[in-house]
């Protein structure tokens, strides 16, 4: 299961409708919303269809909202002349430390050429802020103040141009306020919550209530609506043969009790998990080899021969400790012990058509059965080595000398079955009962 953010993030943080420290948009202006040629600005914060700027004194001759030619935006566009906008009546009585940030943008600025930003609070015289404003050469900058606090507010920019060719805009306008009016706070924590109070809550709770001072000086008075959910914790119960693979992505080869790992719960808190695993031995897989016969070297577990050549096949009715294979081959076997399985390495066994040998080395035969082609491996060089094929009834079918080798390469071209090779080389002899399929 996936951590999701809530289980990291809810521990301390409200997730509330009312947050006594957080910055809301209050009023906020955005040129490009208008037309390109609007010569008004129709309210776009307001429930009451009004103005959102109006202007004095003049005509609205080059005062337009347009595609300016400085960014290429919409904003407000004004040459020649000197115009006043002021915002409509803007309420901030519901918070604390109002902020007002715009962005003013000149080009070609002259001696006389401006840009100026004013407030003014519950009606006061207005009070210029910012900078870039008065006769100054700027080309972008943005306008701030901080910390206003009253019961309604009003924006003012002035712009004067003294020539047809300058140009300048305001835009991007943006008023916040930290929230002053009485709330609930709605929370939803992980087994515990510091309220504003100083208080941690360890269970659920819709009655406590904290005061705050509002902008008037007055009683503000909070309501906690806390949901607490609850972490968890769990065993994971494993019995592995071996060796396992945890979800901590460690490989446990032993018994282990004390691992844990946290994960994500069906409410979104954490789910300590602590491992109880119990590892079982493998059986002991090795074999040993004595002429044709392989030998499981366990003693007290069940046994099943495979064929390694035929993708371990298992091989029917070998079941035993030990197993005699009747052809040549590669074999293995899988061993089950105390709920346990393993197999053993595969054994090659090439000696199973061997009738007679006298040679003082062991002779190979492969691949044995064969479809034509086939090799004999005296095990080291012979000076005189004469070769002789006969069918299973004595018919001879070739005869060949070879001279100083040790593995001879042959071939038998006729029908499907079995024949007899005779190697003698001076005074020893072997005979190799060879199966064509």
């Amino acid at each position: 299961m996936k951590r999701i953010a809530l289980a990291a993030l809810l521990i301390g943080y409200s997730f509330s409708s009312f947050d006594a420290h957080a910055q809301t948009i209050i009023w906020s202006e955005d040129f490009e919303s208008y037309a390109d040629g609007d010569v008004i600005a129709v309210d776009n914060n307001g429930t009451n269809p009004a103005p959102d700027w109006s202007f004095s004194p003049g005509s609205m001759t080059n005062k337009v909202f347009a595609t300016n030619p400085i960014t290429g935006n919409l904003s407000f566009y004004h040459r020649q002349g000197i115009s006043t906008w002021t915002t409509e009546t803007i309420d901030i009585s519901g918070y604390t430390n109002v902020s007002i940030s715009l962005n003013l943008k000149e080009q070609t600025c002259e001696s006389g050429d401006k840009i100026e930003t004013f407030y003014s609070i519950d009606g006061a015289v207005p009070i210029e802020f910012g900078d870039g404003n008065g006769d100054a050469g700027f080309n972008l900058t943005s306008n701030i103040v901080n910390n206003l606090n009253g019961n309604s507010l009003v924006l003012t920019v002035v712009t004067t141009s003294d020539a047809v060719d300058d140009k300048h805009k305001f835009d991007d306008i943006l008023i916040e306020g930290t929230v002053s009016m009485p709330g609930v706070d709605v929370v939803t924590a992980c087994d515990s919550f510091t309220w504003i109070d100083g208080n941690t809550y360890n269970a659920s709770n819709n009655s406590a209530t904290y005061t705050l001072v509002n902008s008037s000086g007055g009683d503000s008075i909070v309501s906690l609506d806390l949901t607490i959910l609850n972490s968890s914790i769990g065993a994971d119960t494993i019995t592995a043969c071996g060796s396992y693979t945890w979800i901590d992505g460690i490989t446990y080869t032993t018994s282990n009790n004390t691992a844990t790992d946290t994960l994500t719960n069906s409410v979104g808190c954490d789910s300590i998990i602590t491992l109880n695993l119990t590892i079982l031995e493998l059986p002991d897989n090795t074999t040993t080899l004595n002429g044709t016969t392989i030998t499981a070297n366990n003693a007290t577990a069940s046994y099943q021969w495979l064929d390694c050549d035929n993708n371990f096949l298992l091989i029917p009715g070998q079941s035993n400790q030990s197993f005699t294979p009747a052809l040549n081959g590669n074999y293995a076997v899988r061993l089950t012990e105390n709920g346990c399985i393993d197999t053993s390495s595969c054994v090659t066994i090439n000696t199973i058509s061997i009738i007679e040998n006298t040679f003082a080395s062991d002779i190979k035969v492969y691949p044995n059965p064969t479809h034509g082609a086939f090799f004999i491996d005296l095990g080291m060089t012979h000076p005189s080595v004469q070769l002789t094929l006969t069918d299973i009834s004595g018919k001879l079918i070739w005869s060949k000398l070879q001279q100083n080798s040790q593995v001879i390469d042959l071939a038998i071209d006729q029908q499907v079955g079995i024949y007899l090779l005779l190697v003698q080389s001076q005074d020893h002899r072997a005979v190799i009962r060879i199966i064509k399929e």
